[in-house]
């Protein structure tokens, strides 16, 4: 790699500046990094011919400014939505559970990241009883 490619390819992966929250950005936790890890694994597995399938509990987060959302699960039709909580603009605490016939198949959360991991573990041991 020549050292002009190298250094716009440094220049394009460098940070943004961007406006900062009040609240200190959230770190990157180890179920993070396991999950990035397994479906790196999976991939590399997938590329050598290996056809595995990547069944972990499908999850996002993001944190845009002082709003923090998580989604746990995945849920492409539903027929009920619990809400718990408040989403107004000075509460912002709430968990969506999304549902199709009785059965849990997704959850968002918003500033209540304790109810996403607990969320997740449900949802990681339904997979386990159900394999």
């Amino acid at each position: 790699m020549t050292g002009r490619l190298y250094r716009s390819l440094l220049r394009a992966k460098a940070p943004t500046r961007r406006r900062r929250s009040a609240k200190p950005r959230p770190r990157t936790t180890a179920n993070d990094l396991h999950h990035t890890a397994c479906q790196g694994q999976t991939a590399a597995r997938n590329m050598l011919g290996r056809r595995e399938r990547f069944d972990a509990v499908p999850f996002f987060w993001t944190e845009q400014y002082d709003f923090g959302l998580a989604y746990v699960g995945h849920a492409e039709r539903w027929d009920q939505a619990d809400i718990d909580g408040q989403l107004d603009a000075e509460t912002q605490k709430c968990t969506i559970t999304y549902r199709r016939g009785g059965k849990k198949l997704a959850v968002a959360i918003v500033h209540r990241d304790l109810e996403g991991l607990r969320a997740e573990v449900e949802f990681e041991r339904t997979m386990a009883t159900t394999e």
